[in-house]
Order: C-alpha cells, then sequence, then structure tokens
C-alpha cells in the first residue's frame, strides 16, 4: 500500500471514533477530522456547531486551519454566532 492510503485509513478509523472520544471531554466542544486542506469528518457539539461537512475545505483562517499547522495543542474560544441557545 502507499503511503497516502495508510494515511487516509487511519484518519476514516479515528473519525469513526469520534463519539467515543467525544464522551471524554467534560466540556462541550466540536471534533473534526481533516487531512490538510479539508474535512473527513465533523461532529458538532450539543450547543458548538460551525457547520463543516465532508469533504468541505478547511478555512485558511480557521482554529481547525491553526491546529493543522500547530505543533502542539491548539484551544479557541468559540464566537457567538456558532452558539446555539436553547
Amino acid at each position: 500500500m502507499q503511503e497516502g492510503c495508510e494515511d487516509r485509513e487511519i484518519l476514516e478509523a479515528i473519525a469513526n471514533i469520534l463519539p467515543t472520544i467525544r464522551e471524554l471531554f467534560q466540556q462541550d466542544c466540536i471534533l473534526a477530522v481533516t487531512d490538510k486542506e479539508k474535512f473527513i469528518s465533523y461532529l458538532p457539539g450539543s450547543k458548538i456547531d460551525i457547520k463543516a461537512v465532508p469533504g468541505q475545505e478547511v478555512s485558511p483562517k480557521s482554529s481547525s486551519m491553526q491546529a493543522i499547522n500547530a505543533a502542539g495543542t491548539v484551544s479557541t474560544v468559540v464566537p457567538v454566532r456558532y452558539m446555539e441557545f436553547r
């Protein structure tokens, strides 16, 4: 197998366990799996939703792209416009 195919399989495996990963967080959060250009999977939080869809390009200015380019952890305060108040 080519390295790119193995990487894609790993990303898809992670995408499959996003609901389980989300259970580990006490705070509301969104989870996304991306390659270096687009979303592979996206799981909105209970109140936070950036409305990403698989295949959508990751915005160069987004916190998702900051995470892709970071050598460490990225934490972002979510603007109110992405919050759903119930």
